[in-house]
């Protein structure tokens, strides 16, 4: 009987079909997409790639199985981001995931994040100031909130992408955009 190996981008099935030990393989250009060489991810499927999707996702115990709670994150996910909510790691879904913590390099990495939404929020993600108008672990406004391409308001979203956030903040900034507590960042 026939097994399928392997599902590729676009949702078309690149005939990597085994009957025995014969192998049929169709195109490839067919079965990926040109703008990113990578699978379309759905609940039931398996493997390394998965297991990296649930790690930028934040996922705690991340394994190799994209089960329902897998597809939950990514449905959450994609409503962050202002994708539209399949639930499925499309390529649009894999760009936004390419640009998640641990991608924007030593110069932000190194600093006291934790220190620094102490000091903004006591570290409370769903914080907001008692004017209404700065929102969540860094107190972002709404207009510098979507400079940095966020969506609604911080104190809305994860912890994960407000953090995310503010180290896109730094690059552009440094640490003006918290004048009392941004000393905090290098403790």
């Amino acid at each position: 009987m026939p097994r399928l190996i392997s599902r590729l981008a676009g949702g078309v099935v690149a005939a990597a079909i085994t009957t025995g030990s014969l192998v049929a393989v169709a195109p490839a250009a067919y079965a990926v997409s040109a703008v990113e060489q990578r699978p379309i991810l759905r609940h039931g499927d398996s493997g390394a790639a998965v297991e990296w999707v649930e790690h930028r996702l934040g996922m705690s115990g991340a394994d190799t199985y994209f089960s329902a709670r897998t597809k939950r994150y990514v449905e959450e996910f994609q409503r962050e981001e202002g994708l539209r909510r399949s639930g499925r790691v499309s390529w649009r879904t894999w760009k936004k995931l390419a640009g998640r913590p641990g991608t924007l390099g030593d110069r932000v990495e190194g600093l006291n994040w934790w220190s620094l939404a102490r000091c903004e929020s006591g570290n409370d993600p769903t914080a907001v100031s008692a004017s209404g108008r700065y929102h969540g672990l860094y107190q972002f406004d709404r207009s510098t909130w979507a400079s940095v391409g966020g969506v609604g308001v911080a104190s809305n979203k994860r912890a994960q992408q407000q953090t995310y956030r503010a180290k896109l903040l730094y690059l552009q900034r440094s640490d003006g955009p918290w004048p009392v507590c941004g000393r905090h960042l290098y403790d």
